[in-house]
């Protein structure tokens, strides 16, 4: 961690500088403020102008090489109290300074200073404008000499009898176990088959060699797929009978969380970038109670320079360390877990240096393919998952390996029911004497397992909430009839939005959002390249879904957008495209399902299609586009347009069309049905329609909407007299 050590002033015309000094270490329990002179415009380049800091404050850089300084330039006001906040928090760092003060520039030693502070740059006053990073503390022996560490097996020795062993946990409240279901393994393995045998005759050419990639929305299932992908080629390995006795390692790293890269990479090598990360994971993670930042630091000390810990040199300590017998073959599962965070950290650190962009990505990748291609005693299977399949497609060319994309689609019904049964047979359910789960009848349960659209992540939420949260799993399922269905479903939803963060997603750009939802609803296809906002041309369907935006599904001419319908209640309560009044009718989970229910959903589902597509600025389509996938001659379907109105709904007293005159439930006043902005559920029973609304084009058409399951087929002339409607 930083620690700021105090500002020094600089006023306009550059000529006086106020610096935040960052040190790695605590001593000093409040910053203090320096005062530095510089005339930056006679520094020729960033490396003298280290060396003049230097000069100017000789004892707070004493034992220090200016080289190992670290400049940043930023413009934080200097009265400002978040400055003060900063200055009196002992674990500060970079990205927290950039965060609350809109960016911090890595002033790169090879670049001319005009590029960073050209001779027409103003300063504000009374701001500070670059900060010096220090050199985290030597640490020694009780000599007060660094020890001496020449192997990544005696610097982790080192780090273990300095860390503290993890304690055990029990079991979390908030996780659950879901078996997978809908999940073929059968092609990634077949991939790694192709791999292996390519690899045991070390053929050439890069369509020989897979590396599996799981991409696409958070929640989808991903990580889970590449856990249970290698156990599942563990238990099932037919093995090459080269490869006679084989040691399986299954080894995680989470780039997106516990491994993150941070500004300390950029002036690492790669490998090395890479190698920490993998010692970490390792030997450091699931045992020691250590941050990667921390090990990181202890690292790099005792390694005394960075070719130590290069990636190939920490992939055979870990070899070494597991004392496989007479030379046996290891198999190591590399799943990487986040990946689309390297491919961003590399296009900000070529913004910030002069590096190229994708230069740690492709190295990662070119690294591990050297254990795919040649024949070595460490075998390297590589699993990517995140949300970028075009971040791993870039790197294709550059590392030998081809790219295959594992399918991880949404849930079906089947099975969740199964995912379902898992928990009914665990929690000891009731059963009917012909051995069904009673909860298969429970309509409230069946319509909230639909309401997470087949998303893995939605799913699990109603489980922990169902299982664990409102009580347990046996008492679940005793008191079936019981729970109030409404209220688990607000605490899903609540739980989703605030794992998804989708309200201020849609406040920052409703009118995507509308789209978006507007996309899913029609189900209408769209391809990768689409972009949905004109004003922002990154807002393409491919980078919606790389940021976590949205869930594709293929499809023959592109993809189809879905979301659970938790999503879409999320997206309403933002957007309101059914009114708040009309909001719980629509959304509520129902305890009981009678055909009235489902006309009542039918009604508002109309209502909220039409709404939409006026909010999305349509206001005149063909039956077919207003009705995709209807029966009927082209000459209507086609030919035919309708103005749109938004729509109100309406409930009658009486039967359409025995009474022409309707009125409204419950407070009886008159339906104005010819008016084309409002939609009528008609009185009970009616044998004409369930549903009627009236739509025009300077011709009034009526429009009916009818369910009748198990009837005979009515006729024109059973359903209405000629007389009957005269609109």
């Amino acid at each position: 961690m930083n620690r700021i050590k105090g500002p020094l002033k600089l006023s306009s015309p550059l000529t006086r500088s106020y610096l935040y000094l960052l040190k790695n270490d605590f001593s000093d329990p409040c910053g203090s403020f320096l005062y530095l002179g510089i005339n930056i415009q006679e520094v020729p380049n960033i490396s003298i102008l280290k060396e003049e800091i230097k000069k100017k404050k000789e004892n707070d850089f004493r034992d220090i090489d200016p080289d190992n300084l670290k400049l940043w330039k930023v413009e934080i006001p200097a009265g400002d109290n978040r400055l003060k906040q900063l200055m009196s928090n002992a674990e500060i760092d970079i990205d927290s300074i950039s965060k609350d003060f809109g960016g911090a520039m890595f002033l790169d030693p090879m670049l001319n200073i005009t590029r960073y502070f050209p001779k027409t740059y103003n300063p504000p006053e009374e701001h500070v404008h670059i900060l010096v990073q220090l050199p985290p503390p030597s640490v020694t022996t009780g000599s007060g000499q660094l020890k001496s560490l020449k192997t990544v097996k005696e610097i982790i020795e080192m780090i273990k009898k300095e860390a503290r062993k993890k304690h055990n946990t029990s079991e979390s409240s908030d996780k659950i176990y879901m078996p997978l279901q809908q999940r073929n393994f059968e092609l990634a393995v077949d991939k790694i088959s192709q791999t292996t045998n390519a690899n045991v005759d070390e053929m050439e050419g890069n369509s020989n060699y897979w590396c599996l990639v799981s991409a696409g929305a958070p929640g989808i299932g991903k990580t889970r797929f590449g856990k249970e992908l290698f156990e599942y080629v563990k238990q099932n390995w037919q093995s090459l009978q080269i490869w006679a006795d084989i040691h399986f390692e299954y080894l995680y790293m989470n780039f997106g969380i516990d491994l993150q890269l941070d500004v300390y990479d950029c002036d690492l090598p790669a490998t090395v970038i890479f190698g920490l990360r993998i010692a970490f994971a390792f030997f450091i993670e699931d045992d020691y109670d250590m941050t990667f930042q921390v090990f990181r630091s202890k690292a790099l000390l005792y390694a005394k320079g960075n070719d130590i810990f290069i990636a190939e040199s920490v992939i055979d300590c870990c070899y070494e360390s597991l004392k496989l017998y007479n030379n046996q073959k290891l198999f190591l599962y590399l799943h990487i877990y986040e990946f689309q965070v390297i491919d961003a950290w590399d296009v900000w650190d070529a913004k910030n240096t002069t590096k190229s962009p994708g230069e740690l990505f492709k190295n990662i990748i070119r690294i591990i393919s050297k254990y795919m291609i040649k024949q070595k005693l460490i075998f390297i299977q590589p699993f990517l998952s995140g949300t970028a399949p075009q971040a791993v497609a870039a790197q294709k060319e550059a590392s030998n390996i081809s790219i295959y994309t594992v399918d991880c689609p949404l849930l079906d019904n089947a099975s969740m029911i199964r995912i379902m049964d898992y928990f009914a047979t665990k929690y000891e359910a009731q059963t009917y004497p012909n051995r069904v789960y009673k909860w298969k009848l429970c309509a409230p349960i069946i319509q909230l397992l639909m309401d997470t659209g087949g998303l893995p992540r939605a799913l699990e939420r109603l489980l922990i909430i169902c299982f664990k949260k409102l009580c347990d799993g046996k008492t679940f399922f005793q008191e079936i009839e019981s729970h109030n269905y409404d209220n688990i479903y607000t605490d899903v939803k609540g739980d989703l939005q605030r794992m998804y963060n989708i309200y201020d997603d849609v406040k920052r750009n409703p009118f995507l959002h509308k789209k978006l939802l507007y996309y899913c609803v029609e189900g209408i296809p769209v391809a990768d390249t689409l972009c949905l906002d004109e004003k922002n041309p990154d807002l393409t369907i491919e980078n919606l879904q790389r940021d976590g935006h949205i869930v594709l599904s293929p499809c023959d001419c592109g993809s189809f957008i879905k979301m659970p319908f938790f999503f879409i209640h999320i997206y309403n309560d933002i957007l309101k495209i059914v009114s708040e009044k009309l909001t719980n009718k629509a959304f509520q989970v129902n305890q009981h399902m009678y055909w009235q229910e489902w006309d009542l959903f039918v009604l508002h589902h109309e209502t909220f299609r039409t709404n939409l597509a006026i909010e999305m600025g349509i206001t005149d389509m063909t039956l077919g586009q207003l009705y995709p996938g209807a029966y009927g001659s082209d000459d209507y379907l086609q030919l035919i347009h309708i103005n749109l109105k938004k729509l109100s709904i309406c409930e009658a007293n009486e039967q359409f069309p025995a009474t022409k005159k309707l009125t409204s439930k419950p407070d009886k006043k008159p339906i104005e049905l010819e008016s084309g902005d409002v939609i009528v559920l008609n009185g009970a029973s009616s044998k004409f329609s369930d549903i009627i609304l009236v739509r025009m084009n300077g011709i009034k058409y009526l429009f009916m909407l009818q369910w009748d399951y198990g009837s005979r087929d009515m006729t024109e002339k059973e359903a209405v007299d000629d007389e009957d409607i005269k609109i």
